[in-house]
């Protein structure tokens, strides 16, 4: 009695907990923790109108609604009317599956895609790093154990049990998909949406109906799908007996797919016939929301596609298949100036599958269009077990007619031809696969507007490889690259954890490397390069954690003539870079652990890094130079003006860091920011000679500046201050320069473009000079900007010196009455820099025999305009002398002016006219018998060049006694 009613109790208490179960399920409670548990996985808000539950009508739910993420558009993601769950519970005791009614009522999605490309359904997930060596999990692969000379046979698979009594109804009434592509503004509406599924039990077929609507671009599609398989046969599943049908039927497709495993059976038929036919016009323009075409690229054409089985289980199946695209148009978007136009594109597959003998042959699998041909034979034996296999792949492009169809995708200006040409043979089983063979690139010839035209006859590509499949292990064998300008070898490996193990050579010949690659490495016009470059480069890392590239690079035996090199040239040069990087891919950085250079005229090491690769590269770098400037000298002396030279040793020391691509509205002098200081012992250029030069160079926020520049000019001391604020979009620059006690003992043109007397290719010139000036100016163009703003003055002063012939000196001392050579004791001369003009208001030679003061300008072309002085010529004259100066000059100037250009300066005499000869000569020499009245005329001055080595025509007979006459009187003034 005990035991009875403990049993009962216990059966009491299971009944009444049974029995609440529904009223627990339909109690706000759990609605609440189903509500809470969807909007933490979701991200958005739910809302459940009503959960019920009882055991005689099963779940039902009523109005689910799911709002859209608030950082997205719209509001709604999902939305079902109602849904209805009616289960047998008591079969699950059974382990039977009866579904007697699923019920969606009305469902309602809308997928979207943003602008960035992301849908709506994807999680925002924070991705996990892998472990560094993740654990490799070996899949064995079981013995099959066959009797040779007995055929294996298919054996039927027992249902399970749980499965044996399956039954399901379900169905999906009047459901709304919605796709939004916002990046191309297009939309697909599934609508009316119906499908019921009946499993009334494995033993009876099993069918799936469904039907829509697809309203796209205004205009509406239906579409049918109708399903139907039966794989079971007393009441166990049998493979050799399934069969089925598939179809799918709409305005823009026809898809059909019977099936009869039966059929195979005995002498053999045909078990299997897919045939599709789609109009590419139609489907692109009602699926466009749901396929992401670009905007405004429009597809047309047909695919007609046939796939028929046929054969006996017991020997071959042969399969045979043929898919054809024509009339493909391929418009619009970025095809818009390009489009593709193909009348035919063909795909065909053949191929024996023999299920006893576990073996496939595939006798062709090829694609023919008028650019491409590929080919794909082989077979795959061991089906059940290893799976060996063994393929040949055989694949022909001409790169012009490729460009025909794609070019438009291309950057403008693109231009491709030549033959591709690749046979690869593959080797190995379901772990190991061997890639072996050759791609040749024939007669290649590439045009763009960043790397120029391109010209290669051959390309030879060898590739020797492992792949482990089940591993995820890569192994180049030898990857190499060879063409007619340099070979590239390659080996290493690379596993499925993204660690990689790289070993590359390069070999070229500098000489056609410049010649093949002229849009990329730009030289000088004229200049021609020859030697080699050889490196070697170690890759090892993880792909997602760094990169580091380890190697050497070596130049060898290079040699230079030509362009600016004219008649000299460069030979045996040699260098060799050490260079240590870690790039590093998620941070899109590199650290530059070494960059260093080593040579027998050179040594720099260098390290830095460059954050920012793809967008602004911020870089913060720090370099030193050791130079031995004479052997530079020997090495370079073709690179250098002829009478230039160098020796001793030179130091640069360099630190930058900033923005080396800032964005379009920045300037990129206030991005980058260095500091700098370089060192020369000696420099010698023609008459300078330059000595302990140390200058220092810095630039901070856009504000350039020099520091401690100094150096000796021929035993002079030198010291020059530049400042210029370079954040101004014409930049106003500051330059003040003062030198002190610099010997000169030859010619130095370039104090000619201030003291012209001093220009003197032919001469000499010597003395002490000392010179300080300082200008102002705006603008970096010289040409448009500095040369017209800048604005200065100066002093020169050269002491105790001489002036030994040259085209201006001897000239005017030559009309003086002097000889070749000219003592002084000083010139001196104030300047002022304006209108792109030195102007010098007195320019005054204090000698011991006289003073002359010269006065005028000379252009930053280098024309030049000068005159005498005649008051002070007037002083060393005597009394007739003082008449002539007093006849000839107009004012104070007299009628010498030196005109020209520095290189060529003419000595100009502004003669009078002939009739006024007389006059003048009467003026000078009173009443002189051999002097006659000559008739009045205006007075002005007719003027005639004279220019140094350029032939005078032949002057009239009165002119050339005038010339003779003034040149005895002004011989004979200084006497």
């Amino acid at each position: 009695m005990i035991v009875g009613v403990s049993i009962g109790g216990i059966i009491g208490v299971l009944i009444i907990l049974v029995s609440l179960i529904p009223a627990i399920v339909s109690s706000g409670l759990v609605k609440n923790k189903i509500i809470n548990s969807l909007e933490t996985g979701l991200d958005r808000k739910v809302q459940i109108d009503d959960i019920s539950m009882s055991w005689s009508n099963g779940l039902d739910i009523k109005n689910i609604h799911i709002r859209e993420r608030e950082d997205l558009q719209g509001d709604e993601f999902v939305r079902v009317k109602r849904i209805i769950c009616n289960i047998d519970f008591i079969p699950l005791i059974s382990k039977q599956i009866r579904i007697n009614n699923l019920i969606i009522d009305s469902p309602e999605i809308v997928i979207q895609k943003d602008k960035d490309g992301v849908f709506n359904f994807e999680d925002k997930i924070t991705p996990v790093a892998p472990d560094a060596t993740p654990a490799i999990v070996e899949k064995t692969v079981p013995d099959v154990v066959s009797t040779p000379g007995r055929k294996q046979e298919l054996s039927p698979l027992v249902i399970p049990a749980f499965l044996s009594d399956l039954k399901i109804k379900a169905e999906i009434s009047n459901g709304r998909f919605t796709f939004i592509d916002h990046q191309l503004q297009e939309e697909t509406l599934i609508k009316n949406f119906s499908t019921t599924v009946n499993v009334d039990s494995l033993r009876k077929p099993i069918a799936l109906k469904s039907a829509f609507d697809i309203e796209a671009k205004g205009g509406v599609e239906h579409a049918d799908i109708i399903f139907d398989v039966s794989m079971a046969k007393d009441g166990k599943i049998d493979p050799g007996n399934s069969k089925g049908a598939f179809n799918m039927k709409t305005g823009f497709a026809l898809i059909t797919t019977d099936f009869d495993m039966s059929k195979f059976q005995g002498e053999g038929g045909s078990g299997l016939d897919f045939s599709m036919n789609v109009d590419l016009e139609k489907l692109t323009e009602n699926l466009a929301g749901m396929l992401g075409l670009p905007k405004g690229m429009q597809v047309k054409g047909s695919i007609n596609s046939k796939l028929v089985a046929e054969g006996q289980l017991e020997k071959v199946i042969d399969v045979n298949g043929s898919t054809e695209i024509t009339n493909l148009s391929v418009s619009g978007g970025p095809f818009e100036k390009n489009p593709i136009q193909q009348q035919s594109i063909k795909l065909t597959q053949k191929a024996d599958i023999d299920i006893q003998g576990e073996k496939i042959n595939i006798y062709k699998i090829g694609i023919e269009s008028p650019f491409l041909e590929m080919f794909l034979a082989g077979f795959v034996t061991e089906l059940k077990s290893t799976r060996n296999m063994n393929f040949k792949i055989s694949l022909g492009l001409d790169l012009a007619k490729l460009m025909e169809q794609v070019g438009g995708l291309l950057p403008d200006e693109t231009e491709m031809a030549g033959r591709l040409q690749s046979d690869i043979n593959l080797k190995g089983d379901q772990n190991i696969v061997k890639v072996n063979g050759k791609t040749d690139l024939n007669n290649l010839s590439v045009k763009m507007v960043e790397i120029g035209s391109v010209k290669e006859p051959q390309i030879t590509i060898n590739h020797d490889m492992v792949y482990d499949l089940q591993n995820s292990y890569l192994e180049l064998k030898d990857l190499n690259i060879k063409t007619g300008f340099a070979e590239i070898q390659t080996s290493g490996t690379v596993t499925n954890n993204e660690e990689i193990n790289l070993n590359m050579l390069l070999s070229s010949n500098i000489e056609r490397l410049t010649q093949s690659f002229p849009g990329i490495i730009s030289l000088p016009e004229g200049l021609s390069l020859d030697g080699r470059i050889d490196a070697e480069i170690r890759a090892n890392g993880y792909i997602e954690e760094g990169i580091k590239l380890d190697g050497t690079t070596t130049l060898d035996s290079v040699n230079a003539t030509g362009g600016p090199l004219k008649d000299r040239a460069i030979s045996g040069l040699s260098l060799k870079l050490l260079h240590t990087l870690d790039y590093k891919i998620k941070d899109d950085s590199v650290n530059i652990e070494k960059m260093n250079i080593e040579s027998e005229f050179l040594k720099m090491e260098s390290k830095g890094g460059i954050a920012g690769l793809s967008k602004e590269m911020n870089i913060d770098y720090r370099l030193s130079m050791k130079m031995d400037l004479d052997k530079i000298t020997e090495k370079f002396a073709g690179m250098f003006p002829v009478d230039m030279n160098m020796a001793g040793k030179g130091v640069v020391d360099l630190d930058m860091n900033g923005k080396l691509l800032p964005q379009v509205n920045e300037n990129i002098y206030e991005q980058m920011d260095f500091d700098s200081n370089m060192s020369m012992d000696k420099i010698i250029y023609g008459a300078y000679e330059i000595v302990d030069f140390k200058v220092g160079l810095s630039m901070d926020d856009g504000f350039f500046t020099t520091k401690d520049f100094t150096f000796k000019l021929n035993d002079g001391l030198c010291a020059v201050l530049a400042r210029a604020n370079l954040k101004e979009e014409k930049p106003p620059l500051n330059f003040e320069m003062k030198l002190s006690d610099a010997n000169i003992n030859q010619n130095m043109d370039l104090l000619a473009y201030i003291v012209p007397i001093l220009s003197a290719p032919e001469g000499k010139l010597s003395g002490k000079l000392n010179m300080q000036f300082s200008a102002t100016g705006t603008g970096l163009d010289w040409q448009d900007d500095l040369s017209k703003s800048l604005d200065g003055d100066g002093e020169i002063e050269i002491k105790d010196g001489y002036v030994r012939g040259g085209k201006v000196t001897s000239k005017i001392l030559k009309a003086l009455g002097k000889g070749s050579e000219y003592e002084f004791d000083k010139i001196t001369t104030r300047f002022v820099i304006s209108d792109s003009k030195i102007s010098n208001d007195d320019i005054s030679v204090n000698g011991k025999e006289f003073n002359i003061g010269l006065s005028g300008w000379t252009s930053f072309d280098g024309r030049i305009e000068y005159s005498a002085d005649a008051k002070v010529l007037s002083k060393h004259a005597g009394r007739d002398g003082k008449k002539i100066i007093g006849v000839l000059s107009q004012g104070s100037k007299l009628p010498i002016v030196v005109t020209g250009t520095i290189d060529k300066p003419k000595l100009s005499f502004k003669w009078p006219k002939p009739q006024e000869i007389g006059n003048i000569l009467q003026g000078i020499l009173g009443s002189s018998g051999d002097s006659k009245p000559q008739t009045k005329s205006s007075g002005s001055l007719e003027k005639t060049d004279t220019a140094e080595e350029e032939s005078q025509p032949v002057k009239k007979k009165e002119e050339n006694v005038l010339e003779e006459a003034v040149d005895k009187l002004f011989k004979g003034i200084f006497k």
